[in-house]
């Protein structure tokens, strides 16, 4: 028996129509395991994701005997996720793996490798069609107590590496350039401070100009944020207090205009703020100013990402006497907004705000909720101009507990949340895709 060829069309279209396509669907993606190794705990993950939503998570790998192995994948919001790399051998401590990426895919990952007194920061570089590069020590001979390695890529291929190294009996924050015409340049030590330093970020632009900011122990013990820019040429200017004011854990986002957007946790008294300041690199620093400067809970902990050519979001912790939120605003043009509530009066104690953005400045917030002693994933989308929406649960496992977290998010708006959870005696590392198309 046959059909008519017309009555094969009209099949063929009321399948289509009845949902027999391959399509996927939107919103957050099933939970998927980033690594799948017998060895210890998985802990120390970062990912950074490029506009495009082409990512690398990189973290490192307990062994048997304690030792942390330095993994990365590839991971992408369309499409499979790479093959898992083993990119060097850590020490018995931390050794703070830390990833950039640019627009193009290619990504730098670097750490610190050592036999527990002595180390290195080690950094390799990811080319989108080749893959790993060897492997190579940046920070000079080993010393002692080397930490936080951070990095920036950009997309020449450009790189700035920046690290806490033990001296003269206190910490002080290093950097170092890579060209690829000039390969790479002096270590050369950021801050001035004899009190020591601590916890340095960095940015680089298109051409190459890189930002890199801490904090430091002030002359009377307090902390202060300082940061300091350069260029290829080696050419750096001098160290910049942001406020006169205390203040601690400064993140730092570039923007698309090229200018650079910091906030940081403003220790004022009676109670903090978060700090906020944007750097032009043909005009300078601006006027510090306070995001929350009519607030009287404690904020702290901030996070920040660009959005556009010229604006940011930055999300932290707010404690009150009786609970922590977790809060948001948007930075137009480097004046914020109307702060917001991201977890819509969910109770429980918040931890690890993290934020990102997409061109159109629809933000995604995510946060812990800690329940006892569990502590579970979730996010909220926060539409330009809207409020934000009702918060959901990322992580898979009702008796699992998140550990780390951290969140890309792409030019569309769709998103990676990476994590580490506790379940049945190892400590896991998960990935969760968001799409919006």
């Amino acid at each position: 028996m046959s059909f008519p060829t017309h009555a094969l069309v009209f099949l063929l279209m009321l399948l289509t129509l009845g949902g027999c396509t391959d399509v996927a669907p939107t919103g957050w993606q099933a939970a998927e395991r980033v690594e799948f190794s017998f060895e210890g705990d998985a802990r120390g993950a970062r990912l950074a994701l490029n506009r495009q939503g082409r990512g690398m998570v990189v973290w490192e790998q307990r062994t048997g005997s304690g030792q942390g192995r330095i993994h990365a994948r590839a991971v992408a919001i369309d499409g499979a996720h790479g093959t898992i790399a083993t990119l060097g051998e850590g020490s018995n401590s931390p050794n703070f793996p830390d990833v950039a990426i640019n627009n193009l895919g290619h990504a730098v990952a670097v750490w610190t490798q050592g036999d527990g007194r002595h180390a290195q920061v080690w950094a390799r570089t990811f080319h989108a069609n080749d893959g790993w590069g060897q492997g190579q020590p940046v920070s000079g001979a080993a010393g002692p107590l080397l930490a936080r390695p951070r990095a920036a890529i950009n997309d020449t291929g450009e790189l700035a590496v920046v690290w806490m190294q033990f001296g003269a009996g206190t910490y002080r924050v290093l950097g170092r350039h890579f060209s690829p015409d000039r390969g790479w340049s002096a270590a050369v030590r950021l801050d001035q401070s004899p009190h020591g330093a601590a916890l340095p970020q960095v940015s680089l632009d298109a051409q190459g100009r890189w930002m890199s900011t801490w904090h430091q122990h002030g002359p009377a013990h307090t902390l202060e944020v300082w940061a300091q820019q350069g260029d290829t040429t080696g050419a750096r200017s001098q160290p910049v207090q942001m406020s006169k004011d205390p203040g601690a854990l400064p993140a730092l986002a570039l923007l698309g205009d090229g200018s650079t957007a910091l906030v940081w946790q403003r220790n004022t008294s009676p109670a903090g703020t978060v700090g906020l300041n944007r750097f032009h690199p043909e005009v300078g620093w601006g006027e510090p100013l306070s995001v929350t400067d009519t607030d009287i809970a404690l904020a702290h902990e901030p996070a920040v990402a660009a959005w556009g050519a010229q604006h940011a979001v930055t999300a932290w912790m707010k404690t009150r006497a009786d609970r922590i939120e977790v809060w948001a605003t948007h930075l137009l043009d480097g004046r914020p907004g109307t702060p917001q509530p991201l977890q819509r009066g969910q109770q429980g104690a918040q931890r690890q705000a993290r934020i990102g953005a997409a061109d159109n400045g629809t933000a995604m917030g995510m946060w812990t909720l800690q329940a006892g002693n569990a502590r579970s994933l979730w996010a909220t989308v926060w539409p330009a101009g809207g409020t934000p929406g009702l918060p959901q649960r990322l992580d898979h496992s009702e008796t699992g507990t998140v550990v780390e977290s951290t969140l890309g998010v792409d030019a569309d708006g769709q998103a990676l949340a990476v994590w580490t959870q506790g379940e049945e005696g190892r400590t896991r590392l998960w990935v969760r895709r968001m799409r919006t198309r």
